[in-house]
């Protein structure tokens, strides 16, 4: 199943919501608060509008049929193989898989690039983390709308793994550009495999359908992982529809 489009808008919301919110709670309220509301501008309100004005969100997509998971690879249709056990663990209880581009675009690096020039160290980082938690809301956002389009009432998606990533080698990169129409969604690879725009992701996860056993279908690699301080380490949680999960488990017990 090709499921290839583009996704694109001219503005993000702001603040952000979701996944991100605690971060961008963290950055405006905290000792850069002022900084950063003067880098958004003398005005809240016009301030969000200049971000957005730099944030030009574009996502493109491919939904691919999972043929086979085996103990380190997920095959996809197509024969494209996806070589991570993390993932193939991940992936084991799912039909479709959801491969993906997204970026913010190169504005904001030109404005980081510009204050960089300046000596502005510390509003190059403040923006360096707004374009980051931007680029991170487009993707919460399209991975939650997948989960209900596809997923159904009681369904959802599982935790998305990015080439670079836990077992998953950087080299399976040119994998996903191969599914996907990154050259309308902006971004390309280096020879080195980075993405440009830099504030862009790539990556794959899985459509939990309505009618499976979603507790058992939602997996997180981190809790078999020793790595405790690992940056990128994502705590326990269940799939968008983590209501439906709990009323599941519950009829399972024979609860009220």
């Amino acid at each position: 199943m090709d499921g290839t489009r583009i996704q694109e808008g001219s503005s993000l919301r702001l603040p952000f919501s979701g996944r991100v919110q605690e971060e961008w709670s963290r950055l405006t309220s905290g000792r850069y608060g002022r900084r950063l509301e003067r880098i958004l501008g003398d005005e809240k309100s016009s301030g969000i509008r200049r971000i957005q004005k730099i944030i030009q969100p574009r996502l493109s997509f491919a939904i691919k049929t999972i043929d086979r998971v085996d103990g380190d690879s997920v095959t996809l249709e197509g024969g494209v193989v996806l070589k991570s056990g993390k993932l193939a663990w991940v992936l084991e209880c799912c039909r479709l898989a959801v491969c993906f581009v997204a970026t913010i675009g190169p504005g904001v690096e030109r404005e980081i690039s510009r204050l960089s020039q300046e000596g502005c160290l510390t509003d190059e980082y403040l923006l360096d983390r707004i374009g980051s938690l931007a680029v991170e809301a487009v993707v919460d956002d399209f991975q939650r709308e997948m989960g209900e389009r596809y997923g159904g009432a009681n369904g959802g998606t599982t935790l998305r793994f990015s080439p670079g990533y836990c077992d998953w080698p950087i080299m399976e990169q040119r994998k996903i550009f191969s599914l996907v129409d990154s050259r309308r969604a902006g971004v390309r690879l280096t020879p080195s495999l980075l993405m440009v725009p830099r504030k862009s992701i790539s990556g794959v996860f899985g459509i939990i359908e309505e009618g499976r056993p979603t507790w058992r279908a939602f997996r997180n690699p981190c809790l078999q992982c020793d790595r405790r301080s690992c940056p990128e380490r994502r705590e326990p949680r269940f799939s968008p529809s983590a209501g439906s999960v709990r009323k599941r488990r519950a009829g399972a017990r024979g609860d009220g």
